[in-house]
């Protein structure tokens, strides 16, 4: 098993102190500045292929050294001077991208999951269909369910759970079986037949957990 937990250390060091850093410069300058608003973007597009379990799978090297000064240089950087925050913030993100994500983002790239991921993901599609097709059923119903506290806590929940799971099949980095596929199919079956709004939630909210108990320690 690779041990990368000293760079998920020296990661948060220097997500927060990059994010402490922007909002500083996006308050001086606006938040709707073209160039705040780049840096943004490319900051949530780095740092957001950590969140990727794949990742985490494969032992991570960095020269902890050049890692450090370039977390430094934006820590120390004057807020006022836009042009070198994003120059130090660049020069950071491009040793992230270049010399820490490249190669296991270009190894998961040429992954296949299993056959059992592969079986997995289709049910868990179906399933996902299905749920999707019973919210139209209640709107249609009357009962729009993007008004119910409790249905968008849970949608929001499994959809984040929901797109680690399938990384996490997609990249192989769990081994799914035949018992996962019959508990998702069951459960789309289930969902399917549901004709009351408690009785759908309940059975949705007992498969977002059981994708949550399949989900990789990160």
């Amino acid at each position: 098993m690779p041990d990368n937990e000293q760079f998920k250390t020296v990661l948060h060091d220097a997500k927060l102190i990059c994010r402490q850093k922007f909002e500083v410069v996006k308050e001086n300058f606006g938040q709707d500045h073209t160039d705040v608003v780049a840096i943004q973007g490319e900051l949530k597009s780095v740092y957001g292929q950590f969140d990727n379990p794949a990742v985490w799978s494969q032992q991570l090297t960095y020269d902890q050294t050049e890692i450090m000064n370039l977390i430094l240089k934006v820590g120390v950087a004057d807020p006022s001077d836009l042009d070198n925050f994003l120059k130090v913030t660049r020069d950071l993100l491009k040793l992230l991208k270049e010399e820490i994500l490249k190669k296991p983002l270009a190894a998961i790239a040429g992954m296949l999951p299993s056959d059992w991921n592969t079986k997995t993901l289709d049910a868990l599609r179906l399933t996902h269909q299905r749920i999707a097709g019973r919210e139209t059923y209640f709107k249609n119903h009357g009962q729009d369910l993007s008004q119910n506290d409790q249905f968008t806590k849970i949608d929001e929940e499994h959809n984040t759970r929901a797109a680690a799971y399938r990384l996490a099949l997609n990249g192989n980095i769990i081994e799914s079986s035949q018992t996962d596929v019959i508990l998702i199919t069951r459960y789309g079956e289930l969902i399917k037949a549901a004709v009351a709004v408690p009785v759908f939630i309940a059975l949705y909210k007992g498969f977002s957990d059981f994708i949550k108990t399949k989900l990789p320690a990160v």
